[in-house]
């Protein structure tokens, strides 16, 4: 319990000024990032698998595996 005597303790947040995100639009399921910072490897290794699709007609089989927040959906 607070002691009037004793100055008010500090506030750990102020809600009415924090802001968490600059932006909160990218949390958006729908949301596309201008670019994918940190993934031109993946992005290359996809497209070459699919590149023959488009240049033969017969794609490649692709099974795109790796841990939690690796970019599997975003590749």
């Amino acid at each position: 319990m607070w002691n009037p005597t004793l100055p008010p303790p500090n506030k750990l947040f102020d809600f009415k000024t924090v802001e968490t995100f600059k932006d909160s639009c990218v949390l958006e399921t729908d949301y596309i990032p201008d670019s994918l910072v940190g993934r031109d490897e993946e992005i290359k290794a996809v497209a070459e698998i699919f590149f023959l699709l488009f240049r033969h007609g017969k794609p490649g089989h692709a099974f795109i595996y790796g841990p939690p927040g690796s970019g599997k959906t975003v590749s």
